[in-house]
């Protein structure tokens, strides 16, 4: 928790926090990196849960969750509060309860790896 406390307070010139690295988050570190602004990097993780979600929806600026392959549909409605530019693009199957769980969303959502939506 101290390496990523040093690497967001070191990103703040930048504005770019790039934690592509962690594999998992809990969410005390979900805390510490929400709590930074402007690009966030968090490509490394491939799950997160509903209460981790619900905290780094508190980021404000870009949120970039590409390693995240599917989605429960409360992490989707936890990611829905997010307010920025919101990068799902590791999600490949769309399903219904998902969509309509992010559909409150009102930022820039990316799903550029969708390739099937099932209904």
């Amino acid at each position: 928790l101290e390496n990523i406390q040093q690497i967001v307070e070191s990103a703040k010139q930048s504005e770019e926090v790039d934690l592509d690295v962690l594999e998992e988050i809990d969410p005390d570190t979900a805390q510490v990196v929400a709590a930074s602004r402007g690009k966030l990097f968090l490509n490394g993780l491939t799950e997160i849960t509903p209460e981790v979600a619900e905290i780094l929806a508190a980021h404000r600026g870009w949120l970039h969750l590409g390693g995240l392959r599917s989605i429960s549909p409360a992490v989707a409605r936890a990611l829905s509060k997010h307010q920025g530019w919101l990068f799902l693009n590791g999600i490949r199957v769309l399903k219904k309860d998902v969509a309509i769980a992010i559909l409150p969303y009102r930022g820039q959502l990316y799903l550029d790896g969708v390739e099937i939506a099932i209904a």
